[in-house]
């Protein structure tokens, strides 16, 4: 599997530039994202201890959220041209916890966010989006064309399809101890939608590897389609793995009468 780290990183930083894709992950706004945010300790949620992650991900090897969307063969996206990375992986991450919930796979786009950023192909930060998606929902693929940001091509009635698929309920994941959650939540079979800032760019990670040299390290899965990496999926390690510009995890997939 492709792996991403401290020496190879601008080769994939600058790939972006040759999609033609700007910064599609922006600074953060908002300290948690709105109120529809919340931060695990509120729960009285800890980090698991760092002693014990490698017997965990040993444990979880076939259980984490990737290994579930492998078996149900859920293809991967692709933004194409579209700026879109926070509006995809977004998605990506509530069509994964589906799974998770016994529901069955339905296709969410991205597109239908794109409220957010006025229906133009532009960057945006993770809680803004979330905030949005939150509100106003995302809407079925077959209501949305891809890489559409016209609403008159869009299906008569996708607004209210959209609503069916609000993501309403988040943990933010935020600084000294962001990585140390992230870990955590992706132990629980969790996914979580990262913005990465040296990269510009939103990804869903999906579970968690012991590398050769014993380094704990990340699995994404992108949205630049199958082509890259395997089906999608790729590592990261160094300090490149960690979240630099938002790390949420959702704790309920959307709500929907399908």
């Amino acid at each position: 599997m492709l792996l991403i780290g401290d020496q190879n990183y601008r080769e994939h930083a600058a790939q972006a530039v040759l999609r033609d894709h700007e910064a599609g992950c922006l600074p953060r706004q908002t300290a948690y994202g709105g109120v529809l945010c919340a931060p695990p300790a509120s729960e009285h949620i800890r980090p698991l201890p760092e002693s014990e992650w490698k017997d965990r991900i040993r444990g979880m090897q076939g259980r984490f959220i990737g290994d579930l969307m492998r078996s149900a063969k859920i293809p991967c996206k692709d933004q194409g041209r579209l700026n879109y990375c926070w509006a995809y992986s977004l998605a990506a991450c509530i069509e994964a916890l589906r799974l998770t919930e016994g529901q069955p796979y339905v296709e969410l786009a991205g597109e239908s966010l794109a409220g957010d950023v006025a229906y133009r192909n532009a960057g945006n930060s993770l809680d803004s989006a979330l905030a949005y998606a939150a509100e106003h929902g995302l809407s079925e693929r077959v209501a949305v064309p891809a890489y559409s940001l016209r609403t008159s091509e869009w299906q008569q009635g996708w607004k209210t399809d959209a609503l069916l698929h609000r993501p309403l309920e988040w943990w933010d994941l935020d600084g000294e101890q962001v990585w140390a959650q992230t870990v955590t939540a992706l132990l629980c079979g969790l996914p979580v939608y990262v913005g990465l800032a040296w990269w510009g760019h939103a990804v869903m990670y999906t579970g968690l590897a012991i590398a050769s040299d014993g380094e704990i390290v990340p699995e994404f899965r992108n949205s630049w389609g199958s082509d890259y990496g395997d089906d999608g999926y790729a590592q990261l390690s160094g300090r490149h793995k960690v979240p630099s510009r938002g790390s949420f995890v959702p704790r309920a997939a959307t709500f929907s009468t399908r």
